[in-house]
């Protein structure tokens, strides 16, 4: 590559990523405070530019209107950061939908700025805020709609204080503020996991660090929840992290040692390590029975 096609290289380059900025461009990444806002890639203020790294450089397509780093990739934005083999970058002109403040009303034109709003990465993927981690062989960031989705091997979302793991497909809603993990997905809360076909995670901030932790967890299809107390399995578990209760609903059975007791609803009080298994009622005057295989333990 000359000379002069590398320079025009770095001054698409250049103009892709940075034209959006205000006259100082000293400070590319704006200041992150106290509050963290987790995996917000996409849901950042329009001016925030988009830092990207690649140890083999870039590959630029004005056909495609795409990007392309390869080995080593680091695509940063506001306190999120993405790590990748490789790293496609998705771009266009900026449309009016997005930016209305960008429209000339005299002369009636929109600035024919670009800006990125897909970023895809291959390859040993990892995405890190300063409280939240998301791992996972490939991820798809489509930042119109504030969505992440990893799929691959080993996919892990973590929290400071939660791991949240599954076979298929995790994504993370920004605007929502919720992660839903699907295929044999888990959740590890200390000595305790929620497995379900399906988790779905919300998260609220914490009042003391500001850091987001995970609210409430909800697993749908073939539900176990595992205490060092019991297993409780059924179609449906609630798990509110706040009150420390988890409800499971639909063909509940509740196993403690050797003993067993099968009902439709039971709720499972982690701070007392009392659990209540409750009868489904059909209709106001039959009930289903709770039945319970009580096995004695043995005298020596």
């Amino acid at each position: 590559m000359n000379r002069c096609i590398v320079e025009i290289f770095l001054i698409s380059i250049f103009v892709i990523f940075f034209v959006q900025k205000s006259e100082s461009t000293t400070t590319i990444l704006p200041v992150i405070d106290d509050s963290d806002s987790g995996l917000n890639f996409a849901d950042q203020k329009y001016d925030n530019s988009i830092e990207i790294y690649a140890d083999r450089g870039f590959e630029l397509s004005q056909i495609s209107k795409t990007i392309i780093g390869r080995v080593n990739v680091k695509a940063i934005r506001g306190g999120v950061t993405i790590k990748s083999n490789k790293l496609t970058a998705h771009y266009r002109e900026k449309s009016y939908i997005f930016n209305k403040h960008n429209v000339d009303k005299k002369n009636n034109e929109i600035d024919d700025v670009n800006e990125i709003w897909r970023v895809e990465a291959d390859g040993c993927v990892s995405i890190v805020s300063s409280s939240q981690y998301a791992y996972g062989d490939h991820a798809d960031y489509n930042i119109d709609d504030a969505m992440l989705i990893l799929t691959g091997n080993n996919l892990r979302f973590l929290t400071k204080s939660d791991i949240i793991t599954a076979k298929d497909s995790l994504e993370y809603w920004e605007h929502n503020k919720r992660a839903v993990a699907r295929g044999n997905a888990t959740v590890f809360h200390a000595d305790k996991h929620l497995q379900a076909d399906i988790l779905i995670a919300d998260f609220t901030k914490n009042i003391n660090d500001k850091q987001l932790t995970i609210k409430q967890i909800h697993g749908y299809n073939k539900v176990i929840m595992t205490t060092p107390q019991e297993i409780v399995i059924g179609d449906r578990a609630d798990y509110d992290f706040e009150t420390d209760i988890v409800t499971v609903t639909g063909s509940v059975k509740m196993t403690k040692e050797e003993n067993q007791i099968n009902g439709e609803y039971a709720e499972i009080n982690l701070k007392t390590g009392i659990t209540i298994i409750s009868p489904n009622i059909v209709n106001d005057e039959k009930q289903q029975r709770v039945n319970a295989l009580i096995t004695p333990k043995k005298l020596n």
